[in-house]
């Protein structure tokens, strides 16, 4: 019975393993998704400071995403697939928000 748990256990890990390696296409790379959250967090950031009303935050975060993705070419698919791959594979994401952590902080050192 134990070997049976054993196996299954076995197998998800092999299979979610292989799952994380799969890129998306198209891919996203590092620093292109690093600027697109940067622009994201900054815009979320703005709109929740400004308004209070739970509708025109999303309505207004909404509309800028959509500034955001086409700024940089990528539309709310091809993000949330690319996203969701860096979920999965945390060493690039922890890279990732790194450099968004950057990024932002030198726009606070400019003001």
């Amino acid at each position: 019975m134990v070997c049976k748990y054993a196996l299954v256990l076995l197998m998800f890990c092999i299979f979610s393993c292989d799952e994380n390696k799969q890129k998306p296409v198209p891919f996203i790379a590092r620093d292109k998704m690093a600027a697109i959250l940067s622009d994201l967090h900054i815009a979320e950031a703005g709109i929740n400071n400004s308004t209070s009303n739970k509708d025109s935050i999303a309505a207004k975060m909404k509309s800028y995403q959509q500034f955001i993705f086409e700024k940089f070419a990528v539309n709310e698919t091809q993000f949330n697939e690319n996203f969701e791959y860096y979920l999965k594979n945390t060493s690039e994401l922890d890279s990732v928000y790194s450099d968004v952590l950057s990024n932002i902080n030198k726009i606070q050192l400019k003001k």
